[in-house]
C-alpha cells in the first residue's frame, strides 16, 4: 500500500483494514450486487495530507517493478444455487496466475502508478457447463503533495457465483471507478471530495443491471492530534430498467478518534432524503452512514467492526430498491508465520416500494459465522489460507449454506 502522508499514518489502518473487511463481507454473503455501492475501494477515504508545503515534486522520477505469481483453491458448496427447497452440493476449483505492477515499490514518490490483473479459471466437478474464465483488473493513479493528495482509479470485475439479491447463480460484470482528493487549507482543517461511478451488468436472463453516481464533499477539523470530524454532503443518483432514476441527498458529520495506540474509530451517522425523479413521486428519509472500529487487545489479537449502509437498484424486482445495511466484526490471532480469523457477517436487505411493482417482496436476513487461517512458507513465497463458513438466509426465501475452502499461493 502506498504511504499516506506523514501526519496521519496513524489512520492507515483504516486504508487497510476497510478493504479487507468489503472482502469479507463479499465472500461470506456472496453480494455481488452491492458492489456498485462501494465508492471507496481503495480506501482513501480516510486519509487526510499533512502540513508542509505544497510540493508536488514531479521530478523525482518513477520506479517501477512487477510481481506475479499463480493460486489455486478448492471449495466445496452444499448450496451452490442458494435453494430453499432443491439443495444441490458442488466442488469448485479455481487456477488464478495474477501480474502487478507498481511504480513506486520503496514507497515515497510523489507520483505513483499501480496496476493488476487476475484471470481465474473456474471448473465445477457437477456443473461443467458452467466452467469459464473470469477476469479481474484494477488501475489507479496517485499524486501526492505535502497538502494535496489526489487518486483516480478504476476497477474491473467479471463474476460468476451465486448472488444473494439475486436469489440464483449469475454471471456478470462491475465496473467501479472515481477520482477522489484531500487538501488541507488551513494548520487544523482538510477538504475531501470524491466522484465515483459503480456499474454492473448481468449476462443472466433476469437479472437487470444498474449504474450508481456519486458525488462526496466534506471536510475534518482536527480538534487535537486524536480526535477530528467535519460535515460530508454526498448526492447519489440510482439508474436501472427496474426503477428508472432514484436520487438520494444526505447530510452527515464524519469522525476519526484514536484511543491511546490501541482503540481507532473513523465513521460517519446522518440523514438520507430520496425520491424518484420520474413520474411517482415516492420518497422517504432515513438514517445513514458507517462505522470501522479496531480495538488492538495486545500485540497478538485484534478485533475490527464494520456497519455500512448501502443502497442498490434489486437486481430481479421491478419496482424496488435494496437498503442493505451490513454488519461485520471479527477477531484475529497473529503467530509467528500466520494469522487465524473467526468472526460473523450480518446483512439486513429492506425491500422499498418505489414504482410499480409486480409482486410483494419480504425482507432478506443473512447472518454468516467462519473461521479462516493463513500460514507463510518458503520467505513469505508461498501462502497457504483455508475457510469454513456457515449461513443462513431468512425471508423472502430460506436457505441455509456450509462452504469449506482451502488453497495456495505461491510468489516468484
Amino acid at each position: 500500500m502506498l504511504p499516506p502522508p506523514r501526519n496521519f499514518k496513524k489512520w492507515a489502518w483504516i486504508a487497510c483494514v476497510y478493504p479487507f473487511v468489503q472482502l469479507v463481507s463479499v465472500a461470506s454473503a456472496q453480494n455481488f450486487s452491492l458492489q456498485i455501492a462501494n465508492s471507496d475501494p481503495l480506501g482513501l477515504r480516510s486519509v487526510i495530507p499533512g502540513t508542509d508545503d505544497l510540493d508536488f515534486g514531479l521530478t523525482n522520477g518513477i520506479k517501477g517493478a512487477f510481481s506475479y505469481g499463480i493460486a489455486a483453491n478448492a471449495e466445496y458448496n452444499s448450496n451452490f444455487f442458494l435453494s430453499d427447497k432443491d439443495k444441490k452440493s458442488e466442488l469448485s476449483t479455481n487456477l488464478m496466475p495474477y501480474l502487478n505492477y507498481r511504480s513506486d515499490p520503496e514507497g515515497g514518490a510523489k507520483v505513483s502508478f499501480n496496476a493488476s490483473y487476475t484471470p481465474t479459471l473456474r471448473a465445477y466437478l457437477h456443473n461443467s457447463v458452467l466452467n469459464g474464465v473470469d477476469h479481474t483488473g484494477d488501475v489507479s493513479l496517485t499524486v501526492q503533495g505535502t497538502k494535496t493528495l489526489i487518486r483516480s482509479y478504476a476497477v474491473y470485475n467479471q463474476f460468476s457465483g451465486a448472488d444473494r439479491l439475486s436469489g440464483t447463480y449469475v454471471t456478470g460484470t462491475i465496473l467501479n471507478g472515481g477520482v477522489q482528493a484531500a487538501c488541507q487549507v488551513a494548520p487544523r482543517t482538510s477538504l475531501t471530495g470524491l466522484w465515483s461511478v459503480g456499474m454492473s451488468d448481468y449476462d443472466t436472463p433476469g437479472s437487470v443491471g444498474s449504474d450508481l453516481y456519486t458525488t462526496e464533499l466534506g471536510g475534518y477539523w482536527s480538534y487535537s492530534e486524536r480526535l477530528s470530524f467535519g460535515p460530508v454532503i454526498r448526492y447519489l443518483v440510482a439508474a436501472s430498467g427496474n426503477i428508472d432514476t432514484r436520487d438520494s441527498w444526505s447530510v452527515l458529520l464524519q469522525s476519526q478518534y484514536l484511543v491511546g495506540e490501541r482503540i481507532r474509530v473513523a465513521g460517519s451517522f446522518g440523514l438520507e432524503y430520496a425520491a424518484n425523479s420520474g413520474g411517482d413521486e415516492k420518497s422517504n428519509v432515513g438514517p445513514t452512514g458507517h462505522l470501522m472500529a479496531r480495538y488492538e487487545l495486545n500485540q497478538r489479537w485484534n478485533w475490527t467492526n464494520l456497519i455500512n449502509y448501502a443502497m442498490v437498484p434489486s437486481p430481479t424486482e421491478v419496482g424496488y430498491i435494496v437498503n442493505n445495511l451490513s454488519v461485520s466484526s471479527f477477531f484475529d490471532r497473529n503467530f509467528t508465520r500466520g494469522t487465524a480469523q473467526f468472526g460473523l457477517d450480518y446483512n439486513l436487505s429492506n425491500y422499498e416500494s418505489v414504482g410499480v411493482v409486480t409482486k410483494n417482496r419480504d425482507n432478506e436476513n443473512n447472518l454468516s459465522v467462519f473461521i479462516a487461517y493463513q500460514r507463510h512458507f518458503f520467505s513469505d513465497r508461498l501462502d497457504f489460507s483455508s475457510k469454513v463458513s456457515y449461513g443462513v438466509n431468512d425471508g423472502d426465501t430460506n436457505w441455509t449454506q456450509f462452504v469449506v475452502s482451502t488453497g495456495l499461493r505461491v510468489s516468484f
